[in-house]
């Protein structure tokens, strides 16, 4: 889908964020807290804008723009508080998108 490779995407998603949101996020993704994906694609940029809510303490809009060629990281943006780096909202999304792909490839 769009040209984003699931394994590589799930790498990267691990190098931007540190451990504990990393585990944070994943069983964010795994609980089935990311909701209401959107998919748009930017073509000037090789760029795929994904979007969704994800439910934590509160309900958070989170985006992530993937780079297709390499599926990395290319921004994100959460409406949640959180301001070091990737948080567990985006790492969930990430992480929601790579396990979609991979059960769409089975």
């Amino acid at each position: 889908m769009f040209g984003i490779n699931p394994a590589q995407l799930r790498k990267n998603i691990t190098k931007e964020s540190d451990y504990r949101v990393f585990v944070r996020g994943e069983n964010y993704s795994r609980q089935g807290r990311v909701i209401s994906l959107e998919f748009d694609e930017i073509d000037d940029q090789n760029c795929i804008e994904i979007s969704a809510k994800v439910r934590g303490s509160r309900t958070y809009k989170t985006s992530l723009l993937i780079h297709t060629p390499d599926s990395s990281i290319a921004s994100y943006e959460c409406s949640c508080p959180y301001d070091y780096n990737i948080c567990k909202h985006a790492v969930a999304l990430g992480l929601t998108i790579a396990d979609n792909l991979e059960k769409q490839n089975l």
